[in-house]
């Protein structure tokens, strides 16, 4: 139902831009989630959003030194803990009141580097993740 009612991607109606904005802020979150986990920088990972499958790939970045050990373990052992954190952890940002109030996307919570992110950091949100009306809001039921 909700791809009938997506327009097509290059002239998007608004639920279009909400599940852009949605699939591109977890795909950021898991990013920086992923790179703590795997004790990795998150420039060596970059991102192919594909909103219409409401997915994403995170995939290793062409440049500099990267070992993929670390990934492959988070992936064999820990990727339960890197996706209960995603649900479970504080979705606010250091620099809130401030950046909530400019669209609760900055450097310090959502954005990533421009290499890494094809879409330069546009389309992001907390909001899309938690704080009532989230995705990962589980303090509410639905009504």
């Amino acid at each position: 139902a909700i791809l009938m009612a997506m327009g097509p991607m290059d002239r998007p109606n608004p639920l279009t831009e909400n599940v852009i904005e949605l699939v591109h802020s977890i795909s950021h979150a898991f990013i920086k989630r992923a790179a703590v986990f795997a004790g990795i920088e998150r420039s060596a990972l970059s991102e192919v959003v594909l909103p219409a499958a409401f997915s994403f790939f995170v995939y290793a970045a062409a440049r500099g030194d990267f070992v993929l050990g670390g990934l492959q373990a988070l992936f064999e052992s820990d990727l339960h803990h890197l996706l209960d954190g995603m649900v479970d952890d504080e979705h606010r940002c250091a620099l809130d009141p401030g950046c909530e109030d400019t669209g609760g996307a900055c450097a310090v919570c959502l954005h990533l580097g421009e290499p890494s992110c094809r879409m330069f950091n546009t389309r992001l949100s907390r909001k899309a993740l938690s704080g009532g009306l989230g995705y990962f809001d589980v303090t509410t039921s639905p009504s």
